[in-house]
């Protein structure tokens, strides 16, 4: 496990999904898609997340079933996100 892993398991779970929430933000996929959510108030299609993907160049993705598969895993995580604010 790396140091941040280390340093991460060890915050209070408040703590530790600010710093997981701050982590995935950083990259601008998951910003623009949350945005996206936030803004309309409703979750992103997948296509609107792949259309999104493919205007951001992300590397490696070379198939439209991995296009599929990581936009649902950003839905997923902007899910979560969302979730938690709901919680709060």
């Amino acid at each position: 496990m790396t140091r941040n892993g280390r340093d991460l398991i060890k915050k209070k779970r408040r703590e530790r999904n600010k710093a997981l929430i701050k982590s995935i933000v950083s990259h601008k996929i998951f910003k623009d898609v949350l945005l996206l959510y936030i803004t309309t108030g409703k979750r992103p299609l997948l296509k609107n997340v792949i259309d999104e993907m493919r205007g951001n160049s992300l590397y490696n993705i070379g198939r439209n079933s991995t296009y599929k598969r990581r936009a649902s895993t950003i839905l997923q995580r902007c899910d979560w996100i969302m979730k938690l604010t709901d919680e709060e």
